[in-house]
């Protein structure tokens, strides 16, 4: 876009030069030409954005390797009896995109809904103690407690609580995909 208008803006400049269209009909062409290309270059980041998505691509086209795509399909096909998910903020949207209205996520990358209790929520992402930011342990047992779930779904950057999860005698691994673990209750069955 800017090599387009740069170079449409010098050609206007200097009109004397051999390039400069001498009548309507060349002015027509070159501005055909230069939207022609910018259309081309706009067409081929679109298409670079569908089909090789960054790793920090929140908005746009296509899905980002933070989407818990697999997870989804996962949990959509051998969870489909489990109600509540519980689940970290990035991964939230594409699940709530995916499973609802069947099943229900804790949340998703909005804010406001969840204002209330985002600092307890904060503090479990981070495996603090809500009131004082202190103890790994405590803060997700607690949270874990009060905010129950039968499965959870918890993106690959979010180590502290994989640990947790691993190691609570509680939850149980369901599926490691590509952006996430799926943890269930000991309780639910899962598939051979």
């Amino acid at each position: 876009i800017i090599f387009v208008f740069t170079f449409l803006y010098l050609l206007s400049v200097n009109k004397k030069s051999l390039y400069w269209p001498s009548s309507k009909k060349h002015s027509l062409l070159l501005a055909g030409i230069a939207c022609l290309y910018a259309f081309f270059v706009a067409g081929r980041s679109v298409m670079g954005r569908i089909y090789n998505p960054g790793k920090d691509n929140w908005i746009g086209f296509g899905t980002s390797y933070y989407s818990v795509v697999e997870e989804a399909e996962y949990i959509e096909k051998y969870l489909g009896g489990v109600n509540r998910i519980g689940n970290d903020y990035v991964s939230g949207g594409y699940l709530l995109w995916k499973l609802f209205p069947e099943t229900k996520v804790m949340i998703d990358p909005r804010y406001f809904p969840f204002k209330s209790w985002y600092k307890e929520y904060r503090a479990w992402e981070l495996g603090y103690n809500a009131q004082t930011m202190k103890g790994v342990d405590f803060g997700v047992r607690e949270f874990d407690e009060k905010y129950p779930a039968d499965a959870w779904c918890i993106n690959f950057r979010h180590q502290r609580l994989i640990n947790w999860y691993s190691n609570s005698p509680k939850h149980k691994l369901a599926f490691y995909g590509p952006s996430a673990a799926v943890f269930v209750k000991k309780e639910v069955p899962l598939p051979e």
